[in-house]
């Protein structure tokens, strides 16, 4: 049976599906999709691996400087600054380039232009902010000055709203259909206009690897993003391979890879936790499986706003630190150092950037990103680094 998404009393059938398929579609005898493998190619781009060099650091310091506790996500406007979210202290304050604090969007409450917890935040093509208050499960507008404009619900859109992206000049949020605690369930997205109506629904995006999936460290994983020219990309990282799926075909970017192993110390340091776990209850333990004998192939990808594709391989982990956890456990914790493979969005292979693992960037582009950096304390601390 089709399923549908219901917005009111309105139901909105999967008009984009053929996206999904359409890899089936054009493989007629006069049509096939542009796939292609594009190991040797890097004499195109890049003639060496680029690294990352640090020029800001925004967060806690003598100085007094403001203090986060924990930053999910991160949007730069068109005129440079910098909007952070803090969903622990329920805040999206704006820096300037300098990295000095400015002022806030919005503020804590249930009013005009208020928010209980912020999980989401954009800037559209216009300027404008769209803040996603997923507490109240509504989007907020401001305009480029943080003046606020409009609010509105998101409706009866699926079992649970996760998260809001800025696609083609409107907003598409994800919903999860036949929510599940056990499993991950499949996603889709709502596409809105400014205004707040539905215009569309887009997927799910079904891949031959749905019907095998498991959730746990180091395995497979499905990432489901938005190309900023308004079509999406399909990877899951059980193989080195993405897919473009635009109106005008499916772009298929493969490349070779050597599989790394999950390291005894990696296993055993699972081990310790799923113990740690049990004693205290078990909670969440049915979404968590031992780690495979490889990790996956990359553990995540993020796409620019000029439109490169950065994929986050996985790698030999080092380890960092210990942590405390619940009044006595050491755990080990590791890092894998940062490298991450850029294509353009036609497909072709840039190079590689290089970086410390430590880091875990929100943003990217072709030569700057942000990402989230810990502090002496174990806070979060916002880092901008330029890419050489």
């Amino acid at each position: 049976m089709e399923k549908h998404l219901v917005t009111g009393s309105r139901r909105i059938g999967r008009t984009w599906l053929s996206l999904a398929i359409f890899g089936l579609v054009a493989c007629g005898p006069d049509r096939r999709p542009d796939s292609r493998s594009l190991e040797g190619v890097a004499s195109s781009g890049w003639e060496a691996p680029r690294r990352l060099e640090r020029d800001l650091l925004i967060g806690s310091d003598s100085a007094g400087g403001p203090t986060f506790g924990r930053v999910v996500h991160l949007a730069v406007t068109q005129t440079g600054d910098i909007l952070v979210e803090d969903v622990m202290n329920v805040a999206v304050l704006r820096f300037d380039a300098a990295g000095l604090l400015v002022d806030s969007i919005g503020r804590r409450g249930d009013g005009p232009g208020e928010y209980r917890y912020v999980d989401g935040t954009i800037v559209l093509d216009d300027g404008s902010i769209a803040l996603h208050d997923s507490f109240r499960r509504r989007i907020l507008i401001f305009d480029s000055a943080g003046v606020f404009l409009d609010q509105w619900p998101l409706g009866a859109v699926g079992e649970i709203t996760r998260e809001v992206e800025a696609v083609a000049g409107r907003i598409a949020a994800r919903v999860d259909l036949d929510f599940q605690v056990n499993m991950p369930s499949e996603d889709a997205w709502v596409l809105f206009d400014l205004g707040g109506n539905v215009v569309d629904t887009v997927g799910p995006f079904p891949t031959t690897w749905d019907n095998t999936r498991v959730w746990g460290t180091f395995h497979p994983t499905k990432h489901v993003s938005w190309h900023p020219d308004g079509f999406p990309l399909v990877g899951v990282s059980d193989e080195y391979h993405f897919e473009l799926r635009r109106p005008s075909g499916t772009l298929v970017v493969e490349r070779p890879y050597d599989p790394v192993p999950v390291s005894e110390r990696e296993r055993a340091a699972f081990d310790v936790e799923t113990q740690w776990r049990e004693r205290r209850g078990g909670r969440f333990n049915e979404r968590i499986l031992p780690p495979p004998p490889f990790k996956a192939a990359y553990s995540r990808i993020l796409i620019s706003r000029t439109g490169d594709v950065w994929v986050f391989r996985h790698g030999p982990s080092e380890v960092w630190t210990t942590e405390d956890i619940g009044g006595g456990l050491m755990l080990d914790l590791f890092r894998e150092p940062l490298l991450v493979d850029v294509f353009q969005s036609d497909g072709q292979f840039l190079g590689t950037v290089q970086g410390d693992g430590a880091i875990r960037p929100l943003m990217v582009s072709s030569d700057t990103v942000w990402a989230v950096v810990k502090g002496p304390y174990d806070e979060d601390m916002v880092a901008r680094y330029l890419v050489r």
